[in-house]
């Protein structure tokens, strides 16, 4: 069996690409933690760095080896996609596939195998999917059927403070706007979205802990107004992560609806604290 030297391979390897390479490598092995390079070029690098944050990191090379780094900074080239924007992006990509499967002739078998991890039975990434959870939300339940039972009595009870609570609850209806000026609006209905969600969570807040001594339906009716509310929150979000510049005329039916029945259960959670003990007597 043939024998050569290390030192010889060494000597060959010298100035080469792979020496630099090597070179490049072990020096910023040792000043970074976990670094994953993704490129190498002659004076700089791309890489993912600890906190998965995507870097460029650039360096000048001497002609003895010695490196030294020139500059590290946060890059563009690659865009990262948070866990939170992982939905919005999946269904981003899910529509221009389509698009391009029925406009062209385009092989999108690599794109599809990229999305396969994120993509299960229980993540919402239409805002189609949002909408029909909001729809089964907002049906005749506990809460709503007293509601309605009672609106007489519930806006007697609550005379004169009526208007200051619902002045809590966003009142432009942006579904009325036109189609092709709703993008005029994303900022404004963005605002509007996590104003509603704040609404909903002081409603929350403002029912918990509530005591209705014996009374169990109107325990019932709290627990049926907590529920719901909680529930509409967590669509607000998912709404507001799905939002995208093609389709703010299905995100604004969403705040619409949701705003009508946040200013009813606004009403209806004031209501109840009324009814709580200590608060009166009433039974």
């Amino acid at each position: 069996m043939a024998y050569i030297q290390g030192s010889a391979i060494e000597k060959a390897r010298s100035g080469s690409i792979e020496n630099r390479l090597d070179t490049i490598k072990n020096f910023l092995g040792e000043k970074y933690n976990a670094l994953r390079i993704v490129a190498t070029f002659d004076d700089h690098v791309l890489a993912f760095n600890e906190d998965g944050k995507f870097r460029d990191i650039s360096f000048l090379m001497n002609e003895d080896g010695s490196i030294k780094i020139t500059s590290d900074k946060a890059s563009r080239v690659v865009s990262v996609i948070q866990d939170e924007d992982i939905p919005n992006h999946v269904s981003k990509e899910l529509n221009s596939i389509v698009k391009l499967m029925i406009n062209e002739d385009f092989d999108v078998r690599t794109r599809v195998r990229e999305l396969i991890p994120f993509i299960n039975d229980t993540d919402m990434i239409w805002l189609s999917d949002v909408m029909k959870g909001i729809n089964e939300s907002v049906k005749p339940n506990t809460w709503s059927k007293m509601y309605d039972a009672n609106i007489e009595r519930i806006k007697t009870k609550l005379y004169g403070r009526i208007r200051e609570i619902e002045n809590g609850v966003p009142k432009v209806r942006y579904s009325r706007l036109p189609e092709e000026r709703i993008s005029e609006f994303k900022t404004e209905v963005k605002d509007s979205m996590s104003i509603l969600c704040d609404r909903y969570k002081i409603i929350i807040e403002g029912c918990k802990g509530l005591q209705f001594c014996d009374n169990e339906f109107l325990g019932a009716v709290c627990e049926s107004l907590i529920v719901e509310a909680q529930v509409l929150v967590d669509l607000l979000g998912k709404a507001e992560k799905l939002s995208r510049q093609d389709n703010l005329s299905i995100v604004a039916k969403a705040h619409d609806k949701l705003a009508d029945r946040a200013r009813i259960m606004a009403l209806m959670s004031e209501y109840l604290k009324l009814k709580a003990e200590p608060h009166n007597k009433e039974r």
